[in-house]
């Protein structure tokens, strides 16, 4: 009969993955999958660790303990907040490990935060010039209420996928709401920077 240790993966000889196999016919094993077109000679791993996965942060050179409040006193005091949007939290500006890059287990990613309030639009490239000294928290605060021109910032991925028609009502909406007035004949004020300017301050929301 096989047997498993309870902290890693075990390794089965081909006798051992009969036996098993054979033993799971009649019954479900909770979390053991077992390939069905797997060759019955290779060796099949079976992790069997049932500890949940456990995030180390660290902040200031220092790991930050992991804390668990009472429910009781945690509902308590909850329930006597007022709700309200927060306009200081702060979102993340930058990590020293490209998103989108996998890493191994352990590996410590280090984010920069920063309140929206305090992050200018204008480090970001291709930004229109009537915003690009602007926070990206007041150009939010223009367009919050629009949502008719969210929709249509974020229908696209690009300024140059913009059908004409939305084209135009944007060109306006930018203006009218935004501050962002459109001209093409001169630099840093096309549709494209105005356009790239409200969906980089969007993707602060």
């Amino acid at each position: 009969m096989a047997t498993f240790s309870t902290n890693k993966p075990s390794l089965l000889s081909s006798t051992q993955t009969k036996s098993l196999i054979t033993g799971i016919q009649g019954r479900e094993q909770a979390n053991t999958i077992i390939p069905a077109a797997r060759n019955i000679n290779q060796p099949i791993f079976v992790d069997l660790d049932d500890k949940p996965a456990i995030a180390s942060v660290v902040r200031g050179g220092f790991k930050v303990p992991s804390v668990l409040p009472d429910n009781g006193r945690l509902e308590a005091f909850l329930s006597g907040l007022q709700i309200r949007e927060p306009t200081r939290e702060p979102r993340v500006l930058d990590q020293n490990i490209a998103a989108g890059t996998r890493v191994s287990v352990g590996t410590e990613v280090d984010l920069i935060l920063a309140p929206r309030e305090d992050i200018n639009i204008g480090i970001f490239d291709d930004i229109h010039i009537d915003v690009k000294d602007t926070s990206i928290g007041e150009l939010l605060d223009r367009v919050k209420d629009q949502n008719d021109l969210r929709g249509l910032v974020l229908k696209y991925e690009n300024a140059n996928d913009v059908e004409e028609n939305d084209k135009l009502i944007l060109t306006d909406m930018l203006g009218q709401f935004a501050g962002i007035n459109i001209n093409e004949g001169k630099p840093g004020q096309g549709f494209s920077n105005a356009f790239n300017s409200v969906r980089v301050a969007l993707a602060f929301k």
